[in-house]
Formats: C-alpha cells, structure tokens, sequence
C-alpha cells in the first residue's frame, strides 16, 4: 500500500500540493485527474523520489520513500510516461531488459522474459524482439513501454499520461489491453491522466484534485453518481449518467441468452409455449454448427406459428455484440446503433455467452444516481 500522509509540496512560493493525505490500496489502480497544475503529476513523481516532499510523508508498505536510496525504490516501481522513452539504439528486446540488465539477470534470462512481456502485451515475440523503435507505431511503442516497465515485475506501478500520445482508436484499444492485463497481474497502479472517460474505464479509484488539494476520491461510479460540489459537477459533465454506465463491466450484468440451432429452426416452440419459465429479451440468438453467432430471430408475432429460415435476420457477430469486458456505455450504443431490445455478449470465438437487456441498463443506471 502506498499512503500519502499531510503532504506538502512548495516551488519557491508556489503550493503544488496543499497537505494531501490518501492511500492507494495494494493490487488496484487509483487514478489522479484534474485541471493543468492541480499537483497530479507531482504527487506520481514523490513516490518514486523523482521530487522530495516540503512537508509530510509519502510511505510505501508502511516504510518512509525517503528512507530507500532512490536506486533501490525505482527497481521495485515501474514507470510508464506519455513519451515512451525508448533507447533508440537498442533493438526491442533489449529496451524491455534493461531493468533485468541493471540487476545482473543473465542474456538468456532477458531475452526469455522479454519474449514472455511482448506475448503479453499482444505483440509477437519474434518479429518485435528485434525490431527499433523507429520502426514502431506509437500504439507498438506503449506497449513496448508497459512490458519494459513490468520487466522486473515489480509490484508498483506508475503510469504518467501513457497513452496520450495515441491516436483514439489506438489509445481505447491499449486502456482495454490493459484492463486486461490488470486482471492477470494485479499491481498496485497510480495512473495520471486529464482525461475523465479513460479514468473512468481504468479506474478502481479516482482521486480529483485542484489547486493542490484533493476535492473528491471514491470509486468512479460514486463520484460520477453523487458529485461533492459544483466544480466535480463541472468537472464530470453533464452528461454523468451515460459516463457512469463506463464504470460497470458487461461480465457483470449479462442475463441468459436464449440460443437456437440454425438447424433447429423450424423445429423451436416459441413464446409461452416452450414451458421454460424464462422471462428473456424474447430474441433468440442463432448460431451456425460450430456454435458461432450467425444471426437473431425475433420472437414478437410467432406465438402462432412456427418459424421459418425467413425470420432469422443474418447478423455480423463483431457489429452487433460487446465482450464479457466491455462496459455498459458500449453496450448501450450496440443497443441503440442496431435498435434492439438486448445484444449479444460473445467470447473471443463469437460464441454467446449471454445477452445485456436495454431495460436493465436503464435501471442500473437509475440505482444510488443523485440529480
């Protein structure tokens, strides 16, 4: 754990942090957002030794940062910036074992964990290992980043800005990688962003400050459900009620789907008749013999007759469903995008899982909401 106790920071007359005090809880990701100068980045950089405290304490596992030798500290932190900081004469593979280097890990060993990190980072060992970073895309280089930080595996974990050079597309596919990636490895993670929706997504819990002082933490669907003044309530938009919906993973929230052989269709019992008891969306999710979602039958209006081939509207698996990952926002504009009443949840096979209902949304997101 790592806590923060009345701290203090001044640059001559100027107060970068006001007495923060806060904790950030071993194996989660507490980001730090807020306006320009409101002390985010310097309170990452304390924790590493990167700028000493004016007053106050910053402890990491109950013993003072200002006790380690920095050299000691950084080994056990890993540190991710928005600029990557790639050594541009050291090929991938190299860049991602200098930590391992410095700790006297022999060739082998580096070479075997880099390819371990680069597998894990969704880039393949063999024909990134070798590779420049002048020869990366920016989206590569981050991820070349994140595995150089995790080379040591060290149990901390600090990340400026690090996707906020990316392009859109790229910088939300690297926040889902690594929510991903979150999940198998369970580092204790201080994350600094300006960015509100990618703290949302990222975050366990969110710390807002301004002007050197905290004015908000809690988990994110807390702050965005109930803000504590007129600046977070600026702050989060008004808009809050949809960004709220990013704070709940699909995974969490799917209901039984209801599934339907496309050789079978001639053959089901639709509606009350079928004797099930299930109270469903009434959509019958068709797949193919390998058990692929191929298309949706909608039940309204066959209660008095069998289907036929006719009625199964065809689908593209990828356009009309979310992942077990996703969050309710995405799922809600799968929702409204194809105008159906639930959408499929489909694994990396596009295999159905289950379904997210349209009326559940709505009332999730009624739930502990302060207008």
């Amino acid at each position: 754990m790592i806590e923060f106790k009345s701290v203090r920071k001044s640059f001559g007359s100027v107060d970068a942090l006001r007495g923060v005090s806060f904790e950030v809880p071993t194996g989660q990701v507490t980001v730090l957002i807020g306006p320009s100068g409101c002390g985010k980045t310097t309170s990452l950089r304390m924790i590493n030794r990167m700028i000493e405290p004016t007053d106050g304490d910053v402890l990491m596992d109950g013993r003072k940062v200002g006790s380690f030798a920095p050299e000691e500290l950084r080994r056990g932190i890993g540190y991710v910036i928005q600029s990557v900081g790639l050594f541009p004469h050291m090929s991938v593979r190299d860049n991602i074992g200098i930590v391992p280097r410095l700790l006297g890990w022999e060739k082998q060993k580096r070479y075997e964990r880099a390819a371990e990190l680069l597998d894990l980072v969704g880039l393949e060992p063999a024909a990134y290992g070798e590779k420049y970073p002048h020869e990366l895309s920016g989206g590569e280089a981050q991820r070349i980043g994140v595995a150089r930080a995790l080379a040591a595996d060290p149990p901390v974990m600090l990340m400026d800005e690090p996707f906020g050079a990316v392009d859109p597309l790229n910088r939300e596919v690297l926040q889902k990688e690594f929510v991903a990636l979150q999940r198998k490895l369970r580092k204790t993670v201080v994350f600094v962003t300006h960015d509100l929706d990618e703290a949302i997504r990222l975050a366990d819990e969110i710390i807002l400050m301004r002007d050197g002082e905290i004015v908000q933490m809690g988990p994110p669907e807390r702050i965005l459900a109930a803000p504590a003044d007129e600046f977070v309530r600026n702050f989060v938009g008004n808009d809050r009620a949809l960004k709220r919906l990013a704070c709940f993973r699909v995974e969490d929230h799917m209901q039984r789907a209801d599934l339907l052989a496309e050789s079978d269709v001639g053959a089901v019992t639709i509606g009350a008749e079928s004797g099930d008891g299930h109270d469903g969306s009434g959509l019958y999710w068709v797949h193919d013999d390998s058990r692929h979602l191929i298309g949706v039958l909608d039940s309204a209006g066959l209660s008095d007759r069998p289907p036929s081939q006719d009625d199964v509207t065809t689908v593209r698996a990828r356009d009309v469903s979310v992942s077990p990952l996703s969050d309710l926002r995405e799922a809600l504009s799968r929702l409204l995008g194809q105008g159906m009443r639930a959408v499929p949840v489909l694994d990396s096979e596009e295999r159905v899982l289950g379904e997210v209902r349209l009326p559940d949304i709505e009332a999730l997101n009624q739930t502990g909401f302060v207008r």
